[in-house]
């Protein structure tokens, strides 16, 4: 069969289906007792007759996409409601046609004889609520035939690439790479300091300092040092309610006591948010941009002291910096996610016997237990971060070769042409398919390094000074972003590099101009792809034990099965979460995460969405409280 063309076919996960014409990539084959100027097809939303006549190469995309709407006013009643009507052109080679006829059972069948059990009844309203034109599906689970075999889509897997495996993760490094890392991985807070974050928390949530010093306005000096003033001596009085001697001390302390008790809070402040990005989503914007003015107001300076604790440094200065270089510390710290409860065993008791091993070397004449335990926690959670937020990534990236071929477009059509559903982009399929897999890698990198970026981002903001301007969305601090931009070139040439094929669109990176204002704008986006990701792998994933369940994979079933479905939505993700749509998106490294977030915004209108919403979906943005 290689090299022959394989006619295009629809899938149902081998349930019922119904008679539909048998499509050829040479040619249409019309019925002998039809106008062969007119071929119905099935009707089920324009994407899909889009992605059923696409095989055909004699038909325009034009065509395809809006059909001819004065035929279809015309059409007869048999096919009025539940076709859509394409104009052919003349075909090369007539031949008879070899669709299924419709048999009289057929004719006669009632779609209201259907509803008359409550399962029927809650998908027809979930279908009727969300995609009317998959109506006459129901005709077709009900028949309970199995399908043809011409209209079964073949298990197609191109060889050498790997099928997804959500069963086992496991996050390990060198102990070189750690080393390096550790100097970029902040140190887990301790009990006191929680403490000290509750506060800042709390002065943060009702301090008001963005809304009265990011406005136009003139003299905002004397606002900035009243905003100031004002959150320190919140702090102060939370201090005293939650510790009176404490805050008695801080109170009655000298001027510089003062200062370094406001920026070991400020430290733990910063330290906790680069650890938790989901934590302090409001009040984060509010401190870093207190901290870059303080850094121009005489008796503030010093709130911006002292930085981030990393692991590295606290190991530094208790001359414990030996312990990285020991390769048993990977297997200390490395994470482990898995259902196979011997594979979770067994890697808790590696774990265990590795921190044993660590621990009769370096306790107690190098590091106290404590500080060790300390240790290997912080570095614990680095690994989970990568894990969680590399993971949905991976996962994408496996869904891609698994369900689409690089070059064979035969599995899934992933084309796109500017003007047509909203794309600004025009790929063939293997240079969609290219610039897909670019760009998750460049994600999967970029959250590699987030730690690294994190700190270089507050240090830009920190350090640079700034212009308050209306880039659009409001009035957003521009500010050059210095830092942040060498560490993201270095990332991006190191995975054009590995891509081994050409780059596909811009490697143009915005920091500091209308499109991304400032390191936090940047900051945030980024620490954003787990968000867009992690609800679609998650909705994928439930699928297998919806179709489990008898009344959900009823549901299923009348939308084609799981696999159809699972190839419909990453089809639609992997087309147009990449179209370059959005009002700052495009083919540039931050126009990919544009066009992504347009995406999810439009999730609702999608015809899959009842799909989502029986899986379990809320949304894709977290919550904004603490």
């Amino acid at each position: 069969m290689e090299g022959q063309k394989r006619p295009f076919s629809f899938s149902f996960n081998n349930g019922p289906v119904s008679s539909i014409k048998k499509l050829k990539t040479s040619h249409w084959e019309p019925n002998e007792d039809e106008d062969e100027e007119e071929t119905p097809i099935l009707k089920i939303g324009h994407r899909a007759a889009f992605d059923a006549l696409v095989e055909d190469k004699d038909v325009s995309r034009k065509e395809i996409n809006h059909g001819t709407k004065a035929k279809n006013d015309q059409a007869s009643p048999r096919t009025a409601t539940a076709t859509t009507t394409v104009t052919p052109r003349t075909p090369t080679t007539p031949t008879t046609s070899t669709r299924p006829q419709k048999s009289q059972q057929d004719e006669e069948f009632d779609l209201d004889k259907l509803v008359e059990t409550e399962d029927v009844r809650r998908i027809w309203a979930s279908l009727a609520n969300t995609n009317s034109d998959m109506l006459p599906l129901l005709h077709f689970a009900a028949k309970q035939e199995p399908p043809p075999e011409e209209f079964q889509l073949p298990d197609v897997q191109p060889e050498g690439i790997p099928l997804p495996d959500a069963d086992y993760v496991i996050v390990e490094e060198d102990s070189h790479t750690l080393q390096a890392r550790s100097f970029y991985i902040p140190l887990r807070l301790e009990a006191n300091e929680r403490k000290l974050l509750a506060i800042l928390e709390g002065a943060l949530e009702v301090s008001e300092y963005t809304d009265k010093v990011d406005v136009l306005r003139y003299q905002k000096q004397a606002i900035i040092r009243d905003e100031i003033m004002d959150l320190l001596k919140t702090i102060l009085g939370l201090c005293v309610a939650q510790d009176f001697g404490r805050g008695r001390r801080a109170i009655e302390g000298t001027v510089n006591e003062k200062h370094e008790l406001f920026a070991d809070i400020f430290e733990i402040g910063r330290r906790y948010k680069v650890l938790n990005p989901d934590k302090m989503r409001t009040a984060y914007g509010k401190m870093v941009f207190l901290l870059s003015d303080a850094t121009n107001m005489d008796g503030f300076r010093s709130l911006n002291d002292k930085p981030i604790v990393t692991v590295g440094e606290f190991l530094q200065s208790i001359g414990g910096l030996e312990l990285l270089n020991f390769p048993a510390l990977v297997d200390a710290t490395f994470c482990i996610k898995t259902s196979n409860r011997e594979a979770l065993d067994d890697a808790a008791k590696r774990r265990q016997e590795a921190r044993e091993s660590l621990r009769e070397r370096f306790t107690p004449h190098i590091l106290s237990a404590e500080d060790l335990e300390r240790v290997f926690d912080s570095l614990t959670d680095n690994s989970v971060h990568l894990m969680s937020y590399r993971q949905p990534i991976d996962r994408m990236l496996e869904y891609l070769r698994q369900y689409f071929h690089p070059h064979d477009p035969r599995m899934g059509d992933l084309s796109i042409s500017r003007g047509i559903d909203g794309s600004t982009l025009s790929h063939n399929h293997r240079a969609q398919f290219s610039f897909v897999n670019q760009t998750l890698q460049l994600w999967r990198e970029i959250q590699n390094n987030i730690f690294k970026l994190w700190i270089a981002a507050e240090k830009d903001i920190i350090n640079e000074p700034y212009q308050l301007t209306n880039t659009g969305q409001g009035l957003n601090r521009l500010q050059n972003a210095p830092t942040v931009g060498r560490h993201l070139h270095s990332i991006l040439r190191k995975v054009m590099n590995e891509v081994g094929e050409s780059w596909v669109g811009l490697s143009v990176t915005h920091l500091g101009d209308r499109d991304v204002p400032n390191a936090l704008v940047f900051i945030d986006k980024y620490s954003q792809i787990p968000r867009i990701l992690n609800p679609i792998v998650n909705v994928l994933d439930k699928l297998k034990k919806l179709e489990e369940d008898e009344a959900t994979n009823a549901f299923l079933t009348v939308m084609g099965g799981r696999q159809a479905i699972t190839q419909r939505i990453l089809r639609d993700f992997f087309r147009h979460g990449f179209d370059g749509s959005g009002d700052d998106g495009g083919s540039c490294i931050d126009g990919r995460l544009t066009s992504a977030w347009n995406w999810c915004s439009l999730i609702e209108k999608k015809p899959y969405y009842s799909v989502f919403l029986l899986a379990g979906f809320q949304g894709f943005d977290g919550s904004f409280r603490r």
